[in-house]
């Protein structure tokens, strides 16, 4: 099934958004990830039997 889109020019200015911004963006959130990641407090249990 397919559906007919209407493609219009933009009307004023240009877009802010593009490949070299938005990439960078997502880089830096990744590495914040990866920053919080390695400061997890991941606490040791030991098991009790009884």
């Amino acid at each position: 099934m397919s559906v007919a889109v209407n493609h219009r020019p933009r009307l004023r200015g240009q877009s802010k958004y593009g490949i070299h911004n938005r990439l960078w963006v997502g880089i830096v959130d990744l590495l914040g990830v990866l920053w919080l990641k390695r400061r997890a407090i991941n606490p040791s249990y030991e098991e009790v039997t009884e």
